[in-house]
């Protein structure tokens, strides 16, 4: 399935810039985007014809195109989408609860996900029914109150949508909207503004200790899986709970093997990413190995391992006697992307654990 969610503002009172942050630290297999560019909706009330009047090109990876405005819809929905194109609607919020749109922003953006992997069935409530399940239909938009502080999932739907899962993939995806909802409605319960509550708690994380750097040892032939460890670190790095180094941090003039040295030097943990490339590299073997398992055995500095392909891993044994992140039976290349993702954002958990606990 489709992964990547882009979001647009038109004038509406919420960080957007933020709200992304917020979506991709909280996320493994959905990545969100903001839209650069200005979005105009001339129309004082959006209908079909607003839509058709759009010239935004979402790219093809792209399953949700998501704009915010505050104008209505004629049929006074939150949203009518077509296509992936969905244009949410804030008119009247005040009226209807007094949560901040920035909780309404992501709640909006979970709802559309949800419909993403499974749009056969929406609760309609009566009049004594209770917003409980973000597959409620909201025929009485004042629900939407109720809905955010719930944030849930029904044991319904949660058990219709398990049922339907056809990939690891879509396991990933809900596991992603069970952790964003689970934030949103802890926020909201409190009537905090859930940008000021997700930073607040990054801010007491990154409190607890002193940040510890993470030294990445890789073979410049898996460059591109560097990358993507580097992505599912980032919101670590980004809240200061680490601090990466690896050897595209050298800059032209700079004395090399020294900045290596130095950086293996102050490190506190490592993360090896493990292939047949990176155990015949002298380079690694020689240079990188030796100070970081001297380390490892004098200072108890943590090692983590990510297996990237076949190799000699168990072979190696001054590797081996290390616990992998993954099994050598199943490397990171013989995973689909679903389980891939998966095991990188159990490096990234793991990653955390080290730098709050030692």
């Amino acid at each position: 399935m489709k992964n990547k969610v882009v979001l647009a503002n038109n004038g509406v009172a919420i960080n957007l810039h933020l709200l992304v942050d917020f979506l991709n630290s909280t996320s493994s297999f959905f990545v969100f985007e903001q839209y650069k560019d200005e979005i105009i909706i001339d129309d004082s009330v959006i209908t079909d014809d607003t839509y058709s009047k759009l010239t935004i090109e979402a790219d093809d990876d792209t399953n949700f195109f998501m704009i915010f405005t505050d104008k209505p819809y004629h049929n006074n929905y939150f949203f009518d989408p077509i296509g992936n194109i969905i244009i949410v609607s804030f008119y009247g919020w005040e009226y209807l609860t007094k949560l901040s749109k920035n909780n309404g922003a992501a709640y909006f953006v979970i709802d559309s996900v949800s419909l993403g992997i499974d749009s056969s069935f929406r609760h309609t409530l009566d009049d004594d029914g209770k917003p409980e399940c973000i597959f409620d239909f909201l025929e009485d938009k004042t629900g939407i109150d109720a809905s955010m502080r719930a944030s849930s999932i029904c044991p319904i739907c949660n058990s219709r949508i398990k049922r339907s899962m056809k990939s690891a993939e879509d396991k990933v995806a809900f596991e992603d909207i069970k952790n964003i909802l689970n934030e949103i409605g802890n926020a909201s319960k409190w009537d905090e503004d859930l940008i000021s509550y997700w930073s607040k708690k990054n801010k007491a994380l990154s409190n607890q200790g002193e940040k510890k750097t993470f030294f990445i040892s890789y073979s410049h032939a898996d460059t591109k899986w560097l990358e993507r460890v580097k992505v599912h670190l980032k919101p670590l790095e980004r809240n200061s709970i680490i601090e990466i180094w690896e050897d595209t941090r050298i800059q032209t003039g700079d004395h090399w093997k020294k900045e290596i040295a130095q950086a293996l030097d102050t490190s506190q943990a490592a993360i090896l990413l493990v292939s047949a490339d990176f155990l015949a590299s002298d380079f690694i073997v020689e240079n990188e190995l030796p100070p970081l398992l001297e380390k490892a055995q004098s200072d108890g500095t943590k090692i983590f391992q990510i297996i990237i392909s076949p190799c000699c891993f168990e072979e190696t044994e001054q590797l081996s006697q290390f616990q992998a992140v993954n099994t050598p039976s199943k490397t990171l290349i013989e995973m689909d992307h679903g389980e891939q993702e998966r095991l990188l954002f159990q490096l990234a958990k793991d990653v955390i654990s080290h730098a709050k606990n030692g």
